[in-house]
């Protein structure tokens, strides 16, 4: 039986000394059994120490493993010292249990920053793991109306009621049409808030916009300009017209924004080749609808998928054109 402890004492303290030798600490002694008496008794003496630092079995793997394990055993004896040991784990945790949890916890970390650039992966069901992105500032839309007030299912009532982010600049107040009082609803709609804007006129509502753009400065991003009516530059209102009241002429200047006009073919108030002098004179690009009359409530216009993707493109930068 002496024997048999005799062996299991050498074969602990090799292993014992094989481990401290690869994690880098320095090997502990190997200590030979003392001889032993006819009594069964060890002599008293110095004992016989051997030195084993065979470590070439060990992968480099295993060596890290045992080193990161040294470390989270001298950081558990640095908390039994300070006392912070027992105190989160009172209860039915047994000693043996803690120690399982930390040194897992900590292989757990030393793995993870083994690997700082790791992507997201796909999970089981095909879809892609989220990740905290910061959004952009949303645009606003203020549409701009005419001189009339537009039915329930026109284009720009649906784009008011169904779409966030819409909403009128002012509120169509119908006839009759004074320039000073929608120019000035316009202003206080732009300047209500510092995000950029997009602005949609139908009609009359796009020199509503031409007149804003010549005496004030504000957050606007673009502008989609609908079917705008023809008004000569020469053209002066009537001293006694008191239906219809406007501002001197349609100013004429290229307007500080980007702008697209949508032009009609068969429009009753403005003819092609005008539009195509608003859209010069302002600096817009022309889209051609083709014959759709003036896109209002009259011509039966309720959806306009053209107008919402027009509007898209509005808030994309403009693709530089190569020559």
């Amino acid at each position: 039986m002496w024997d048999q402890d005799d062996r299991a004492l050498q074969r602990r303290s090799q292993v014992r000394a094989q481990h401290r030798s690869v994690g880098g600490l320095r090997p502990r002694r190997r200590i030979t059994p003392r001889p032993r008496d006819e009594s069964g008794r060890r002599h008293r003496g110095t004992a016989n120490t051997e030195s084993d630092g065979s470590s070439s079995a060990l992968t480099q793997r295993g060596a890290r493993s045992v080193h990161l394990i040294s470390v989270v055993r001298g950081g558990m004896a640095a908390s039994r010292r300070e006392g912070l040991w027992r105190r989160p784990f009172r209860g039915r945790w047994s000693g043996s249990s803690r120690r399982v949890v930390v040194v897992v916890l900590g292989i757990l970390a030393f793995v993870m920053t083994l690997r700082p650039g790791t992507q997201p992966r796909p999970v089981a069901s095909g879809r892609v793991q989220r990740t905290v992105a910061t959004l952009p500032n949303m645009t606003r839309y203020l549409v701009v109306p005419g001189r009339g007030v537009p039915l329930p299912d026109h284009w720009s009532r649906s784009w008011v009621r169904d779409y966030p982010g819409y909403q009128w600049a002012p509120e169509p107040p119908g006839p009759p049409y004074v320039a000073a009082e929608r120019v000035a609803a316009l202003h206080a709609a732009i300047s209500a808030d510092s995000e950029p804007a997009i602005l949609v006129a139908h009609s009359a509502g796009c020199l509503t916009v031409a007149v804003w753009a010549s005496q004030h400065v504000g957050p606007v991003r673009a502008t989609l300009l609908v079917t705008p009516p023809y008004l000569d530059p020469d053209w002066t209102p009537d001293p006694h017209e008191t239906v219809d009241v406007f501002i001197g002429h349609v100013p004429r200047e290229p307007l500080p924004f980007r702008s697209i006009l949508v032009a009609s073919r068969n429009d009753p108030i403005t003819t092609f080749e005008q539009f195509e002098q608003y859209a010069r004179d302002w600096g817009s690009e022309l889209f051609d609808a083709g014959a759709v009359g003036h896109l209002d409530s009259k011509t039966g216009f309720g959806a306009w998928p053209d107008g919402e993707r027009l509007v898209r493109s509005l808030t994309q930068p403009v693709q530089p054109q190569h020559r």
